[in-house]
């Protein structure tokens, strides 16, 4: 089986002319070692249909202020909230640049990390985005429309 290191600016064509562009890391983690490995997560922003969706695996601030100081248009329909929507991620500068219309947040119930983390739902909050999580909803679909429309809850 053949391994890939996905860096950014990698950019996948996918089918239905979406796209899936890599956005960290910025350099192959092949063979490097890491203090925290939350902070190799992929991240990658999907483009279907004229809706845009930013995934941030479990990045921490220092890795979004590292983001914020690329020269990328952050703006995103849809962003999976990092690492939980633990009280390490989740910078103010980092939701506004983003600037999400909806925000999904993968948390267990009852988790033992407190996940997520009050300051993170309020910035969220005071972005104008409309969350949805895991742990009050189950299982949740994000579905878009061949002209444009998105839609998020459960299935």
């Amino acid at each position: 089986i053949a391994e890939y290191y996905p860096v950014m600016g990698n950019k996948f064509k996918l089918p239905d002319d979406a796209t899936l562009e890599v956005l960290h890391p910025f350099e192959s983690m092949f063979g490097q070692k890491t203090d925290d490995p939350n902070d190799t997560s992929i991240v990658t922003r999907l483009r279907y249909q004229g809706i845009t969706m930013l995934f941030t695996g479990d990045i921490s601030q220092e890795v979004e202020r590292a983001l914020l100081s690329q020269k990328v248009d952050w703006r995103s329909d849809l962003l999976k909230v990092a690492h939980h929507g633990s009280g390490d991620s989740s910078i103010e500068e980092f939701i506004r640049a983003v600037s999400p219309a909806v925000s999904v947040i993968q948390v267990g119930e009852d988790n033992s990390y407190g996940h997520p983390a009050k300051r993170v739902l309020d910035t969220l909050e005071k972005a104008g985005s409309r969350v949805f999580r895991n742990d009050e909803l189950g299982d949740i679909v994000v579905r878009v429309s061949l002209d444009g429309k998105m839609v998020v809850g459960d299935p």
